[in-house]
């Protein structure tokens, strides 16, 4: 039977039927005087007739005037319509009362029944107890963390114990405000949910990225340039070789062919080392030795580094090194003669002998 709240008053004083009697299966009973202490709210109750007899009735009424009352189903729990089903209660008769029989509200042993379903329906810690399809239903605690929701699929209560779903939290419900700093961690976030497009452009702060987290395999090529390193910071990269063996192209795109480096443009503050190895061969028939320099050049003045002298027709191996600080110019080194204009001006390395120009970048000064 649905479950319903019942009205009541105390002190309410005994009444009798009316004079016209109360016949079995009516609808209305029409009281013997005005009634007393009886609820005159929209709630039903009930009542016993003829008590302690043996034509002992109890019906289920409620209010209609103050000296009548409308027999209601105890089961309708919405109009609360005239019923013959409200006559009977209690595992009573429904029969026919004369004009005169006694009448006053009375507590059932049905409402008894249901107050002590309900309280008995809690046996265990956390036990919540919601209306059923026709009674009380008992849903035990759920598993830690998950919250009570309403399903209609669950036909006995509509209630379930779950966890809440990506679709049941609105889009403003969550705030980061809302989130504890230590809740979200990287391994609660699914590889490709975060994209460059969600990330604030001053969201992501040095200090809020662990050192262990960025490694070489997750900083794509290309992606660091001098223009992204802090102006405190070494520019470059130290030990970066920027040209190599005679006659190939090297790194940045400075090339050497017969006795010249091509021009590279040296960083300001930065401390670069020149060297240079390997076989020349004067191609002059004199016998004169002749003088030869390595020269740090810049496009209009040239800057003495070391001197070579090579016999008329001979080889002379060159091996040494001279550190430089750059200037932000453009430079170029040379195997240059000290006599210029002579025919043996233009040198050339020794067959399988190459001659080798390189500069390696130091660091910062």
């Amino acid at each position: 039977m649905a479950k319903s709240r019942r009205s009541y008053k105390g002190a309410a004083i005994s009444n009798t039927i009316a004079s016209g009697g109360l016949a079995a299966n009516a609808t209305t009973i029409s009281l013997g005087s005005t009634m007393s202490g009886w609820s005159t709210g929209s709630e039903p109750f009930f009542v016993v007739v003829d008590p302690g007899t043996a034509k002992e009735e109890k019906i289920c009424v409620k209010y209609a005037t103050t000296t009548s009352l409308t027999v209601v189903d105890p089961a309708v729990t919405s109009t609360w319509g005239a019923s013959v089903n409200g006559r009977g209660a209690d595992n009573t008769t429904d029969r026919a009362h004369d004009g005169g029989a006694v009448i006053y509200p009375v507590f059932t042993a049905t409402e008894a029944d249901n107050a002590n379903e309900l309280v008995s329906a809690y046996t265990a810690n956390g036990d919540l107890v919601v209306h059923g399809s026709t009674t009380f239903k008992k849903i035990a605690v759920g598993t830690n963390s998950h919250v009570l929701q309403a399903d209609s699929s669950v036909t006995d209560g509509g209630v379930k114990w779950g966890q809440v779903a990506t679709a049941g939290i609105t889009d403003l419900a969550v705030t980061t405000a809302k989130i504890a700093d230590s809740a979200v961690t990287s391994a609660k976030i699914a590889d490709g949910t975060i994209v460059a497009g969600d990330i604030a452009s001053d969201a992501v702060t040095t200090a809020k990225i662990l050192d262990s987290n960025v490694t070489t395999a997750k900083i794509a090529d290309g992606a660091v340039t001098e223009a992204k390193l802090d102006s405190s910071l070494p520019k470059g990269i130290v030990g970066e070789i920027k040209t190599v063996t005679s006659g190939s192209t090297g790194p940045n795109g400075v090339t050497i062919t017969g006795t010249t480096m091509s021009s590279y443009t040296y960083a300001t503050d930065r401390v670069y080392r020149f060297a240079w190895r390997g076989a020349v061969v004067s191609n002059t028939s004199s016998t004169t030795n002749r003088s030869y320099e390595i020269r740090l050049y810049d496009g209009t003045d040239s800057y003495g580094i070391a001197t070579l002298r090579i016999p008329a027709d001979s080889t002379v191996w060159a091996d040494n090194s001279y550190l430089f600080i750059g200037d932000g110019t453009s430079k170029q080194f040379r195997l240059w003669h000290t006599a210029a204009g002579s025919s043996d001006v233009s040198l050339v390395p020794d067959t399988g002998k190459p001659l080798q120009f390189w500069v390696e970048d130091l660091g910062k000064l």
